[in-house]
């Protein structure tokens, strides 16, 4: 679509509007409520009888309503069309999906629509929605004109924009190296966040960076840093692990950064990045230039890839595109290839070519799969099958490689055995759902990955997703998902050879987020190795958290082997198995954080010549009420929930047997917690309501703790959802 026409002659015409602005390119503050107006003012050439005005934005994944209805008038998402014309005009189409881009359609049932007669239509005439918590560079809406009714679609030759944008300024984030030389010059990356964690509100000031409440650099942030500085020149003089706090001058606002170890000539360090991105090329939001500059210069990871999906439709590949025009993969790849080269920078940002590879018939059985490529130039390899994909990827010796994808449950089958030789990582997170469970059936069946998270990130915001719409919970309205997740190697350098290397070499480790250090040793040896013993297993585990870390455990096969309960920021443990198990057997560290964060070492795979036969009356891996009820759980919340449940368009019936479990506090704010048996089969069930935002928000999520129980959505027949040997209630 072209720009805005300036010509005041124009006669055809569209607004949008929101919260009472309204305009041909408007800003609307995020997570804020009112109601979305378009207006069409018809030109010339009229609209009959039987004609219709098809209503587009070109954003996946921020409908301006997640369920429009007309039935309700006083309920959420009501929508309305009017006109001061004479013409009667009809609803004949709302968006039941929100990667549905043709929102709303309006069809002239009686009449026609005349020069200067204007349509309006209202979302959230009702109750007033709320706009996305997560800010958004534009949304580019549009309309199609079908003037004669017989099917021929014409489209206004320019879009309107609006724009979604942080609001007031609430915290300071504050992001610092993993490990830092003794007296090495580093830089803290320090950002002005509003209440839902957006980068970039609007905050002109001053900032004092301190330790220990010893002050060691200031810096101002004019209104040209758009809430983001670098605060250059800093350097730590003693070793140890080290936290920086950032205050803003008047003191209003402040930060702690994530624990930076500082060592002397640091062999190998710790980089942080996400693999598994999309963008508005296929069903996701904002361009790839938006993507690469908020990872880069607002979630500051050190290495990206922006891989949009392209279906393997057999003979051909298609891209994943739900609106007009569409475009050529051709031109896609092309656009993939120019986007990692221009935004490459080894030793600052690493980046990598690549896609999501999308099966197009039985794809929730098949599983996708992310591709990423070493060179910017290289072809697409692409085939129908995952295993002729699969055997593609291998005959490029090692120019292209293969990750797994923890939304969909795979077909395990189609990889066939060992194939860790061209696809090194499995995702135990996403923005979709913590997803233990998917990384133990790749155990069971013998695969040896290294665990990875990677947020499938569709927001825009790859890298630092606090509010993602994506929960597998499967309320009518999507409810909101769990933090993007976030990759740790360990690599000598920051290249595309350091990270591709780390992979292969099991040299990582995942967290939903939060940038924890995590050291795991099992005999001497770093995670992720293959180890013989002569009988002794013995896991050395440090710990250095960006909250108080509650729990470490430690799973041993299927089963839960040791849990510490440290409560303090920095924790190390040390444990032998009392049992060690006879042949091989895996090992693994799970983290839980106070603020809601979680930690996975990659496994270790230890084979013993003699050992235990069984794993005795062991908890198994998932048998984990966390969190415990606090002794006062809190003023009854109950109507809050069912109220809310309303507005997810839940029928509030399906929390009934949940039960209230107390107040608590996470990287997203105050919440209340309810546990217990889903409504809907009788499955495991945790709601989180957050209810200090002008909409409630809720997450919903399957089991009894939030690391990931079982594959959300499963039935009760097709899973085993025992009761837990402790009291979920």
């Amino acid at each position: 679509m072209g720009e805005l026409p300036r010509d005041d002659g124009y006669q055809e015409d569209l607004t949008v509007g929101f919260g009472g602005d309204e305009g041909y390119a408007i800003e609307v503050e995020a997570g804020s409520l009112g109601t979305w107006t378009f207006r069409y003012r018809c030109g010339d050439q009229h609209v009959r009888d039987g004609g219709a005005i098809s209503f587009w934005n070109d954003q996946t994944n921020v409908p301006c309503a997640y369920l429009p209805q007309t039935d309700d008038p006083g309920g959420w998402d009501y929508v309305t069309v009017e006109t001061d014309g004479d013409a009667e005009l009809e609803l004949v189409h709302l968006a039941r999906t929100y990667k549905d881009n043709r929102f709303c359609e309006v069809r002239v049932v009686r009449g026609e629509l005349r020069h200067a007669d204007e349509v309006v239509l209202r979302v959230g005439a009702g109750q007033p929605t709320a706009a996305p918590a997560y800010s958004i560079e534009r949304i580019n809406y549009y309309v199609a004109v079908d003037h004669a009714g017989d099917g021929t679609w014409t489209y206004l030759p320019y879009c309107v924009t609006a724009s979604i944008v942080p609001g007031p300024p609430a915290k300071l984030g504050v992001t610092a190296p993993s490990v830092v030389g003794l007296d090495e010059s580093f830089a803290l990356h320090v950002r002005a966040e509003d209440e839902n964690s957006n980068p970039g509100a609007a905050f002109v000031g001053d900032l004092r960076v301190s330790l220990d409440g010893v002050e060691l650099a200031s810096a101002s942030v004019a209104e040209d840093d758009a809430g983001i500085v670098e605060v250059e020149g800093l350097h730590f003089d003693r070793l140890g692990v080290h936290r920086l706090t950032v205050t803003s001058g008047d003191g209003s606002l402040s930060g702690t950064s994530n624990p930076t170890r500082c060592q002397v000539e640091p062999g190998e360090r710790v980089y942080w990045g996400d693999m598994h991105c999309h963008a508005d090329y296929a069903d996701a939001t904002g361009t790839a230039e938006w993507n690469h500059d908020y990872a880069r210069n607002k979630a500051r990871l050190d290495f990206y890839s922006l891989t949009d999906h392209i279906y393997s439709t057999p003979g051909r590949a298609t891209g994943a595109f739900n609106r007009p025009p569409v475009l050529d993969v051709r031109k896609m790849w092309g656009e993939l290839q120019r986007t990692a080269r221009d935004w490459h920078e080894p030793g600052r940002f690493v980046t990598f070519l690549g896609y999501e590879r999308t099966p197009w018939e039985r794809r929730r059985a098949a599983g996708d799969l992310t591709v990423w490529f070493m060179d910017d130039d290289a072809d697409l390899v692409i085939e129908d099958t995952i295993a002729g994909t699969i055997e593609a990827v291998r005959a490029t010796n090692g120019k292209v490689f293969i990750g797994s994808h923890a939304a969909q449950r795979s077909d395990w089958q189609r990889y066939g055995n060992g194939v860790e030789d061209v696809m090194p990582t499995i995702e135990i997170s996403a923005m979709h759902q913590h997803a233990e469970w998917y990384v133990f059936e790749g155990l069971q069946r013998g695969y040896k990955f290294a665990s990875v998270g990677m947020a499938d990130e569709h927001a825009g915001h790859p890298g630092y997703d606090v509010w993602p719409r994506f929960g597998q919970g499967q309320t009518p309205r999507r409810p909101f998902a769990v933090r993007s997740a976030l990759t740790a190697v360990f690599a000598p350098e920051l290249t595309r050879e350091g990270v591709r290397d780390a992979f292969f070499g099991r040299r990582t480790y995942a967290t939903t987020g939060d940038r924890i250090l995590l050291d795991v040793d099992v005999n001497g040896e770093p995670a992720g190795s293959e180890v013989s013993s002569d009988g002794q297993v013995r896991m050395r585990v440090a710990v250095h958290g960006t909250a108080a870390i509650e729990r470490v455990d430690i799973i041993r096969g299927d089963r839960l082997v040791d849990t510490e309960l440290p409560g303090s920021l920095d924790a190390s443990v040390d444990w032998t198995d009392p049992a060690p198990l006879a042949g091989e057997t895996w090992y693994y560290v799970r983290v839980t954080q106070s603020n809601g964060g979680f930690a996975w070492s990659t496994p270790t795979w230890v084979t013993t010549a003699e050992g235990a036969n069984g794993a005795g009356d062991l908890p198994l891996w998932c048998d984990v009420i966390w969190p415990p009820a606090p002794e006062d759980r809190g003023p009854d919340a109950r109507a809050a929930l069912e109220h809310a449940a309303r507005v997810f368009g839940e029928d509030p019936a399906r929390f009934a047997a949940c039960v209230q479990i107390g107040r608590f506090e996470d990287y997203r704010g105050s919440y209340v917690q309810f546990r217990g048996r889903d409504g809907r089969d009788g499955a495991p069930l945790h709601v989180h309501l957050y209810d200090g935002f002008p909409a409630p928000r809720l997450y919903v999520s399957r089991g009894w703790s939030d690391f990931g129980w079982g594959p959300n959505g499963g039935s009760r027949e097709e899973l085993p959802w025992p009761e837990p040997t402790g009291e979920w209630a």
